[in-house]
């Protein structure tokens, strides 16, 4: 029976943080956020996906309460509500300034 081949290890090459460039922990996200709009324009960002998260919660409360409710459906709003409630969290710690340490 032949054996199989071992295949050798790859290990992940990393640059030292100090080759980074600045802003380089942030994702790609953040860093497009930060650049484009001034903290009004996140602040109403907000504001926005808050109300669309409580509609949403609202719907949710609504279609839980159906007696032939489509689960399928269901799930889809509810996956939809934490990624809401992700980006509301994001946009939040741009918000915060840095602190220097």
């Amino acid at each position: 029976m032949p054996t199989a081949r071992k295949r050798p290890i790859r290990r992940a090459s990393r640059m030292p943080p100090m080759l980074l460039s600045p802003g380089h922990h942030l994702n790609p996200l953040r860093r497009h956020l930060t650049m484009s709009l001034d903290p009004d324009q996140l602040r109403s960002r907000v504001v926005m996906l808050e109300i669309e998260h409580r509609d949403l919660d609202e719907a949710i409360a609504r279609l839980i309460d159906l007696p032939n409710r489509d689960d399928l459906l269901l799930s889809r709003m509810k996956k939809r509500k934490l990624q809401l409630k992700d980006q509301i969290l994001q946009l939040k710690m741009l918000l915060v300034p840095d602190i220097p340490a």
